[in-house]
């Protein structure tokens, strides 16, 4: 048995499972199910993005192998912002381009980005584009400015106008 992955706890932890095949006749339904175990595993420790990219048998010499891929971020895109800097974005997530994406992680950056309370919506997608996860980022950014006006008679100070002119979104 060859399994080759990311997290080397979810690859012992699929060995143990595929161990099940050792010193059997190979069966094919038997690997798709052990396979559906082995991702359930990997989605359990919240690798979402986890896929098989390669898995079969080779008669010859008997091996059986499998390949994970724990699902790496290749890049991040925004879309949406068109007032709020895409830096102010970027370092609110706790993950960056080239590391592996996980339920924690992105739990983790919908918090931190609704907790500076510049975006009405907020919502992670990813798209494949030649065999590469890209995370979308997509914002719909709340109504940042404010003007106010105000009105006000007394016997002391007469009669005043104000204004209140504001940007929440100014970074």
């Amino acid at each position: 048995i060859i399994m080759t992955g990311y997290d080397s706890t979810l690859m012992k932890r699929g060995l143990n499972i595929l161990n099940q095949l050792v010193d059997r006749p190979y069966n094919a339904r038997k690997f798709a199910g052990l396979i559906t175990n082995i991702m359930q595993s990997y989605r359990d420790a919240g690798y979402l993005l986890a896929s098989v990219t390669d898995c079969g048998f080779d008669s010859i010499s008997g091996i059986v192998f499998l390949n994970v891929d724990a699902g790496q971020i290749s890049r991040i895109e925004l879309a949406g912002n068109k007032i709020t800097n895409p830096t102010v974005i970027l370092r609110e997530l706790p993950f960056n381009e080239g590391e592996y994406f996980s339920y924690s992680q992105a739990e983790q950056g919908l918090t931190n980005l609704r907790s500076i309370n510049l975006f009405s919506d907020i919502n992670f997608f990813v798209k494949k584009e030649n065999e590469q996860n890209i995370l979308v980022v997509s914002v719909t950014e709340k109504t940042s400015g404010l003007l106010r006006v105000g009105f006000r008679i007394d016997n002391e100070n007469h009669t005043q106008l104000s204004f209140d002119l504001r940007d929440e979104n100014v970074i």
